[in-house]
Protein backbone atom coordinates (compact mmCIF):
# COMPACT_ATOMS: atom_id res chain seq x y z
CA UNK A 1 0.00 0.00 0.00
CA UNK A 2 0.74 3.95 -0.01
CA UNK A 3 1.06 3.67 3.97
CA UNK A 4 4.90 4.71 5.42
CA UNK A 5 6.81 2.01 6.39
CA UNK A 6 6.38 0.75 9.96
CA UNK A 7 9.76 1.56 12.36
CA UNK A 8 10.57 -2.14 11.75
CA UNK A 9 10.18 -2.12 7.81
CA UNK A 10 12.75 0.80 6.82
CA UNK A 11 15.29 -2.03 8.78
CA UNK A 12 14.31 -5.23 7.06
CA UNK A 13 14.59 -3.75 3.52
CA UNK A 14 17.90 -2.34 4.72
CA UNK A 15 19.16 -5.88 5.60
CA UNK A 16 17.76 -7.33 2.38
CA UNK A 17 19.70 -4.21 0.59
CA UNK A 18 22.91 -5.11 2.44
CA UNK A 19 22.98 -8.69 1.29
CA UNK A 20 22.47 -7.65 -1.97
CA UNK A 21 25.66 -5.42 -1.93
CA UNK A 22 27.77 -8.09 -0.46
CA UNK A 23 26.59 -10.54 -3.28
CA UNK A 24 29.00 -10.72 -6.14
CA UNK A 25 27.70 -10.46 -10.12
CA UNK A 26 26.57 -13.55 -11.41
CA UNK A 27 28.55 -13.76 -13.88
CA UNK A 28 31.97 -13.23 -11.49
CA UNK A 29 34.61 -15.96 -11.23
CA UNK A 30 36.17 -17.93 -8.48
CA UNK A 31 38.42 -15.00 -7.47
CA UNK A 32 35.86 -12.27 -7.64
CA UNK A 33 33.63 -14.49 -5.63
CA UNK A 34 36.31 -15.07 -2.73
CA UNK A 35 36.63 -11.46 -2.10
CA UNK A 36 34.30 -8.55 -1.08
CA UNK A 37 32.38 -6.89 -3.21
CA UNK A 38 33.13 -3.03 -3.98
CA UNK A 39 29.47 -2.17 -3.56
CA UNK A 40 30.01 -3.57 0.00
CA UNK A 41 33.20 -2.17 0.98
CA UNK A 42 32.14 1.48 0.30
CA UNK A 43 28.96 1.23 1.77
CA UNK A 44 31.04 0.35 5.04
CA UNK A 45 33.32 2.64 5.00
CA UNK A 46 30.99 5.70 3.91
CA UNK A 47 28.19 4.75 6.64
CA UNK A 48 31.47 4.23 9.23
CA UNK A 49 32.72 7.74 8.51
CA UNK A 50 28.80 9.06 8.87
CA UNK A 51 28.57 6.77 12.17
CA UNK A 52 31.46 8.20 13.29
CA UNK A 53 30.45 12.18 12.96
CA UNK A 54 34.05 13.41 13.44
CA UNK A 55 35.40 14.34 10.11
CA UNK A 56 33.70 15.61 6.93
CA UNK A 57 33.92 13.13 4.35
CA UNK A 58 34.08 14.01 0.35
CA UNK A 59 33.45 10.82 -2.23
CA UNK A 60 33.25 10.60 -5.51
CA UNK A 61 31.92 7.34 -6.75
CA UNK A 62 32.74 6.72 -10.41
CA UNK A 63 31.82 3.31 -12.17
CA UNK A 64 30.59 1.92 -15.52
CA UNK A 65 26.45 2.30 -16.32
CA UNK A 66 24.51 -0.41 -14.69
CA UNK A 67 26.65 -1.56 -11.81
CA UNK A 68 24.64 0.05 -9.12
CA UNK A 69 25.66 3.53 -7.63
CA UNK A 70 22.32 4.53 -7.68
CA UNK A 71 21.17 1.60 -5.87
CA UNK A 72 24.33 2.37 -3.41
CA UNK A 73 23.18 5.85 -2.84
CA UNK A 74 19.43 4.43 -2.12
CA UNK A 75 21.17 2.07 0.46
CA UNK A 76 23.41 4.71 2.10
CA UNK A 77 20.38 7.05 2.31
CA UNK A 78 18.09 4.11 3.94
CA UNK A 79 20.91 3.56 6.62
CA UNK A 80 21.08 7.20 7.13
CA UNK A 81 17.31 7.47 7.62
CA UNK A 82 17.53 4.30 10.23
CA UNK A 83 20.15 5.84 12.14
CA UNK A 84 18.09 9.42 11.83
CA UNK A 85 20.43 11.61 9.93
CA UNK A 86 19.28 14.31 8.15
CA UNK A 87 19.55 13.84 4.74
CA UNK A 88 19.04 15.01 1.65
CA UNK A 89 19.61 13.50 -1.98
CA UNK A 90 19.88 15.11 -5.46
CA UNK A 91 20.58 14.99 -8.58
CA UNK A 92 21.12 17.57 -11.88
CA UNK A 93 18.08 16.32 -13.44
CA UNK A 94 15.02 15.37 -12.42
CA UNK A 95 15.25 11.96 -14.39
CA UNK A 96 18.48 11.16 -12.33
CA UNK A 97 16.65 12.13 -8.97
CA UNK A 98 13.57 10.12 -9.62
CA UNK A 99 15.67 6.57 -9.57
CA UNK A 100 16.75 7.71 -6.16
CA UNK A 101 13.48 6.73 -4.05
CA UNK A 102 12.21 4.01 -2.12
CA UNK A 103 8.56 3.41 -1.64
CA UNK A 104 7.32 4.43 1.56
CA UNK A 105 10.52 5.91 2.80
CA UNK A 106 11.73 9.28 3.28
CA UNK A 107 14.24 8.16 0.78
CA UNK A 108 13.79 10.22 -1.90
CA UNK A 109 15.81 12.53 -4.07
CA UNK A 110 15.29 16.15 -5.18
CA UNK A 111 16.88 18.05 -8.52
CA UNK A 112 19.80 20.20 -7.25
CA UNK A 113 18.32 23.26 -8.77
CA UNK A 114 15.39 22.67 -5.87
CA UNK A 115 17.04 21.52 -3.32
CA UNK A 116 19.45 24.62 -3.62
CA UNK A 117 16.99 27.30 -4.72
CA UNK A 118 19.04 27.19 -8.33
CA UNK A 119 18.03 29.88 -10.66
CA UNK A 120 21.00 29.78 -13.53
CA UNK A 121 23.38 32.20 -13.32
CA UNK A 122 20.74 34.44 -10.88
CA UNK A 123 22.44 32.10 -7.92
CA UNK A 124 20.29 30.96 -5.07
CA UNK A 125 16.77 31.74 -4.11
CA UNK A 126 17.31 30.45 -0.85
CA UNK A 127 18.29 33.46 1.84
CA UNK A 128 20.14 31.67 4.79
CA UNK A 129 19.35 35.00 6.83
CA UNK A 130 15.66 33.97 7.32
CA UNK A 131 15.90 30.77 9.69
CA UNK A 132 12.08 30.06 9.98
CA UNK A 133 11.83 29.63 5.79
CA UNK A 134 11.22 26.37 4.96
CA UNK A 135 13.90 25.78 2.44
CA UNK A 136 16.62 27.31 4.70
CA UNK A 137 15.05 24.75 8.14
CA UNK A 138 15.37 22.00 5.23
CA UNK A 139 19.45 22.74 4.32
CA UNK A 140 20.13 23.28 8.11
CA UNK A 141 18.66 19.46 9.07
CA UNK A 142 20.73 18.31 6.45
CA UNK A 143 24.22 16.20 7.92
CA UNK A 144 24.56 13.96 5.13
CA UNK A 145 24.33 15.45 1.41
CA UNK A 146 24.19 12.92 -1.23
CA UNK A 147 24.13 13.71 -5.25
CA UNK A 148 24.13 11.08 -7.78
CA UNK A 149 25.19 11.58 -11.64
CA UNK A 150 27.98 14.41 -9.72
CA UNK A 151 29.96 14.74 -12.88
CA UNK A 152 26.73 15.78 -15.28
CA UNK A 153 26.72 19.11 -12.97
CA UNK A 154 28.82 21.85 -14.27
CA UNK A 155 31.61 23.88 -12.69
CA UNK A 156 28.92 26.62 -12.62
CA UNK A 157 26.29 24.04 -10.22
CA UNK A 158 29.32 23.07 -8.06
CA UNK A 159 30.41 26.80 -7.52
CA UNK A 160 26.30 27.87 -6.65
CA UNK A 161 26.71 24.65 -4.26
CA UNK A 162 29.68 25.26 -2.82
CA UNK A 163 28.25 29.46 -1.81
CA UNK A 164 25.32 27.84 -0.26
CA UNK A 165 27.29 25.05 2.24
CA UNK A 166 30.05 27.12 2.79
CA UNK A 167 27.70 29.41 5.04
CA UNK A 168 25.51 26.61 6.29
CA UNK A 169 29.22 24.86 7.98
CA UNK A 170 29.86 28.47 9.45
CA UNK A 171 26.49 28.49 10.58
CA UNK A 172 26.33 24.97 12.46
CA UNK A 173 29.60 25.98 14.04
CA UNK A 174 28.44 28.92 16.04
CA UNK A 175 25.79 26.91 17.08
CA UNK A 176 27.90 24.19 18.55
CA UNK A 177 29.44 24.11 21.66
CA UNK A 178 33.38 24.73 22.10
CA UNK A 179 35.29 21.75 20.34
CA UNK A 180 32.23 19.60 18.50
CA UNK A 181 32.04 19.89 15.07
CA UNK A 182 28.67 20.40 12.57
CA UNK A 183 27.36 17.92 10.89
CA UNK A 184 26.51 20.29 7.99
CA UNK A 185 30.40 21.16 8.12
CA UNK A 186 31.65 20.67 3.97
Amino acid sequence: GARPMNAEEPRADLARREALLQQPPPNAGPEERARETDQWRLYREITGVIAENEKPARYVIQASAGTGKSFLLETIYLWCAVHGHGTEACAPTGIAAARIHVERTPVRASTLHYLFGLRGEGGSSIDLSKLEAEDTKRLRRMTVLLQDEFSMADDELWRQERQLLGPLARMGEEADPPGERSPTEP
